[in-house]
């Protein structure tokens, strides 16, 4: 068998794995917010995880409604909490 001519043959592998990897980081923030709200720092503290990814899936939440920042106004300390369709989603999981 000849190897393949491109070069993304070889990263698909890896593509699919951060897609797993998002998708257990959103079900993360989830739950983690489920409990209490909390702020993009105090995720990323519990999540052992890089800021820009937690800012990204709170954006990606934000937009789909199942999450809501309840002090959007704030500059810094900005708290989110899940809405009524974020915590259907939780108590699915």
């Amino acid at each position: 068998m000849n190897p393949p001519s491109s070069l993304l043959f070889y990263a698909q592998p890896i593509e699919i794995q951060r897609i797993f990897e998002t998708k257990t980081f959103v079900l993360y923030v989830i739950r983690i917010i489920a409990t209490s709200m909390k702020t993009p720092t105090e995720i990323v503290e519990e999540m052992d995880a890089r800021f820009s990814l937690v800012s990204r899936i709170l954006g990606d939440l934000k937009d789909k409604e199942i999450l809501v920042c309840v002090n959007e106004e704030d500059e810094t300390g900005r708290l989110y909490k899940l809405t009524e369709i974020g915590l259907k989603i939780h108590n699915n999981l």
